[in-house]
């Protein structure tokens, strides 16, 4: 009975072992696809900033210039009053704003106005 007992139980004993073995495996492998590949492979993305989206609506031509120019400085007064912009900073930004007209590219060179009605769509110059 002794040597019987012995070989069964060191075969379930190997079973029972590969079939944690397997569900660890499966459960790392849930996790490194949830998170969206392997340890380090891909780069955290970065939160686009009010400021980035905004400027995209207007660069699409979802918003016009008066309704950009009147978001950013909200959003520019909520950034002072958080801390983050110092008052001189703060009345140089709108001041520059409400000076200037609407701008046709960022400081990039990317064209944020849309194209005119009829006007085809051409790479930015």
């Amino acid at each position: 009975m002794g040597p019987m007992m012995g070989g069964w139980a060191g075969g379930w004993m190997a079973a029972v072992w590969l079939g944690i073995l397997l569900v660890v495996l499966v459960l790392l492998a849930v996790a490194v696809i949830a998170r969206g590949g392997w340890i380090g492979a891909a780069a955290p993305r970065r939160r686009r900033t009010p400021e980035e989206l905004l400027r995209d609506r207007y660069a699409r031509g979802e918003i016009g210039w008066p309704e950009y120019r009147e978001v950013l400085v909200n959003l520019l007064k909520d950034r002072y009053t958080r801390g983050e912009l110092e008052l001189a900073q703060y009345e140089e930004r709108v001041s520059r704003l409400l000076e200037e007209g609407a701008p046709s590219h960022d400081k990039a060179g990317v064209r944020l106005e849309p194209p005119a009605a009829g006007e085809e769509r051409r790479a930015n110059r």
